[in-house]
């Protein structure tokens, strides 16, 4: 997938994500507060506006889409950025799915529809790390992705050792949710 088709796609995500806000804004009364911030047991400890709740995460999301496509640009190792491009735009569209789970599960507890905010979460991290992992498995040296050290990004061998267990670690977190 080229860069082009990425922007394009991440688009869709996050018009998805708007197109479900702009859904539920009438379902819910004006003086609607929507939970934005859990402590570690899933009790809401922070609430929002209506209008800030339920436009907040389409904004992350538009705002980290707008990153990863600036961040090819500002790479000092384009070229092993261009051949990560698949690891690359992985991690992308990997967060910006997660980042639209979020968003529907606050929506349908502030909708009533889920009993508690972030319901599934501890699976939906379990696959985000195993597909995460797989991802910096196979990246090429560089900036952004993977685990960059100075000891990595100064020695290929070391960046392809540390990335290809930091990714197998990914996956095995995987199995204890």
């Amino acid at each position: 997938m080229n860069q082009r088709r990425a922007m394009i796609l991440s688009k869709v995500i996050v018009f998805v994500a708007l197109i479900i806000s702009l859904w539920v804004w009438p379902l819910l009364p004006a003086d609607a507060l929507i939970a934005i911030h859990f402590d570690m047991d899933g009790k809401v400890n922070n609430y929002a506006s209506k209008m800030t709740g339920l436009l907040l995460m389409p904004a992350i999301m538009l705002g980290f889409s707008t990153l990863f496509c600036l961040l090819p640009v500002i790479e000092p190792r384009k070229f092993n950025l261009d051949q990560s491009r698949g690891s690359y735009l992985g991690i992308w569209f990997i967060i910006l799915l997660f980042l639209l789970y979020i968003h529907v599960s606050i929506l349908g507890f502030a909708l009533e529809i889920l009993d508690t905010p972030l319901a599934g979460l501890s699976g939906v991290i379990s696959v985000l790390f195993f597909l995460i992992g797989a991802q910096i498995k196979r990246a090429k040296s560089n900036f952004f992705i993977g685990v960059r050290t100075p000891w990595t990004l100064s020695s290929e061998f070391s960046w392809i050792k540390t990335n290809q267990k930091t990714g197998f670690l990914f996956q095995l977190l995987e199995a204890f949710p």
